[in-house]
């Protein structure tokens, strides 16, 4: 039997484990998916013995371990390279492989929409250093970011500690991808939360376009801001299956399910 898992903290019953525990059966797979639920203190002793166990495959990896989990991954995949985040784990012939899904995630669920010239990125954790990273090689773009953490960019790049602080233009439309869990129900200090005040909101184009990484509850208040200010909106759950199902496809295509 194989054992694999979502690795993060807090986990509150994340889609990954349902997605692959359809398709282990669908494939009649002898597997366990699990939630390791790790926080902070016991991560890097706790993930050190799951990595040794023999019957150890692969895990999905969430917030907030995307950028710290590579310590313990010998080989990279490109885009987890470029992106310089890591959301899958596998154990192949005795080495970890690290990869990252939720770029191509979002590509595919933004379709057209990765066409805007000018992009905001509110939060860089694991998601949104990820999707900066990696946009930010492969596209050329005018980015804002919103994040309290002091980083040099390039010059292409302005940081701003809220969104009421950034300098928008109403005449620009921009695709702004919220990557916090503000609005989430992962826990009681997200839910009925914004990454945007209305009074920014307000001032944004129309022809602006705002992806939410969120994808649970489905109608956040960002959600219900986005309805009023009549500016189109997505959440993450799309995304969230295509990445999925991706990890999936590559954990097959590498191991074809066996313990190395």
């Amino acid at each position: 039997m194989i054992t694999c898992g979502i690795i993060g903290y807090p986990i509150k019953k994340p889609r990954s484990v349902k997605l692959w525990k359809q398709y282990f059966s669908r494939k009649k797979i002898n597997s366990k998916m699990l939630e390791f639920n790790f926080n902070k203190k016991e991560f890097h002793k706790k993930i050190k013995k799951l990595l040794s166990e023999k019957d150890f495959l692969a895990s999905a990896i969430t917030m907030p371990y995307k950028i710290s989990v590579r310590k313990y991954v010998n080989h990279l995949n490109e885009t987890a390279k470029l992106s310089k985040s890591v959301n899958l784990i596998i154990k192949y012939k005795n080495k970890i492989h690290g990869f990252n899904t939720d770029v191509y995630g979002l590509l595919e669920s933004l379709s057209k929409k990765i066409s805007f010239k000018n992009v905001i990125i509110i939060g860089m954790g694991g998601s949104g250093n990820a999707i900066y990273n990696y946009i930010n090689k492969k596209f050329k773009k005018n980015f804002i970011i919103i994040s309290s953490k002091k980083k040099k960019y390039g010059k292409n790049t302005k940081v701003f500690k809220a969104f009421k602080y950034a300098e928008i233009s109403q005449k620009k439309k921009y695709l702004i991808i919220n990557c916090t869990p503000l609005g989430s129900n992962l826990s009681k200090k997200y839910i009925n939360k914004t990454p945007i005040d209305n009074l920014t909101l307000s001032k944004i184009s129309k022809k602006s376009f705002i992806f939410d990484l969120v994808y649970k509850p489905k109608r956040t208040k960002l959600f219900y801001q986005c309805k009023n200010f009549k500016i189109k909106y997505k959440n993450g759950l799309e995304m969230n299956t295509f990445q999925g199902e991706k990890a999936l496809n590559i954990i097959s295509k590498l191991t074809n399910f066996n313990l190395s």
